[in-house]
């Protein structure tokens, strides 16, 4: 047995995780989130990756993203090989050990919600159903539809994103996420003081027709919580459809 604790993880090691990640997902048949990246963590001095190796091989690999001081969310998976090995508790204790120096409390672990076997063993650790997260899809038509914001609004484009004004005032801001084949809408927000007054339809319109324009065709994608129901309806409304569903297990 050969255990590895690190914060970066190489190119090569990343490969042998996305070969394990492909692996547990079609042999369990249910997505499985996975962490390989240690920019966003707050603490990046904090050894967040473990792997456990038996004869060379990947037989475990578990990570943790901290995205803020007082939370954390693990993904964890073990080759279907060598399960039932205690791999999964002896990974689960050496993270558990390095969360309590941080003084991280606060544990979400993301499952799809058909992952049977997962879920039953979080409810015997005492984890409890926190939230569902959405990832919504809607593509984009082949061809802009030349609308354009009625006086004083205008959407204009930054390095990250876009905003809504109205006039010099900022109304709602979001960043864009470019990727091959796709774009992933940001931290979609209309300011409170301008909440339920029709602008996040408006924003989110206007913003559609300027992606339009940009990825003729393309698919846009956008992640929302579950008990955010004005924003899911929103969406829906917008002709967004959900494409997938990851439940947050808190302890």
């Amino acid at each position: 047995m050969e255990l590895i604790q690190t914060r970066l993880l190489t190119k090569t090691t990343q490969s042998e995780i996305r070969r394990l990640h492909a692996r547990c997902e079609q042999t369990d048949g249910c997505r499985i989130s996975c962490f390989m990246e240690n920019h966003y963590n707050i603490h990046s001095s904090m050894p967040c990756f473990h792997l456990y190796r038996i004869n060379g091989r990947l037989a475990g690999f578990l990570s943790v993203f901290v995205p803020n001081p007082e939370e954390c969310e693990i993904s964890a998976m073990v080759d279907p090989d060598y399960r039932r090995q205690g791999i999964f508790s002896f990974l689960w204790e050496l993270a558990m050990d390095i969360l309590s120096q941080y003084q991280i409390h606060t544990i979400y672990v993301p499952l799809s919600p058909d992952s049977q076997i997962a879920r039953d063993l979080l409810q015997e650790m005492d984890f409890t159903l926190a939230f569902s997260e959405y990832t919504m899809c809607l593509r984009l038509p082949d061809q802009p539809s030349g609308s354009s914001l009625p006086a004083p609004y205008s959407l204009i484009q930054t390095k990250t994103g876009y905003r809504l004004l109205s006039g010099s005032t900022v109304i709602g801001s979001c960043g864009i996420f470019e990727d091959a084949g796709s774009c992933t809408i940001c931290g979609f927000e209309i300011l409170p003081m301008y909440r339920r007054q029709g602008y996040g339809s408006l924003f989110l319109q206007s913003l559609l027709d300027a992606l339009a324009k940009r990825f003729p065709g393309q698919s846009v994608l956008l992640h929302v919580n579950g008990e955010n129901t004005a924003a899911v309806s929103l969406y829906l409304r917008h002709h967004f459809h959900i494409q997938q569903q990851l439940d947050y297990w808190v302890y």
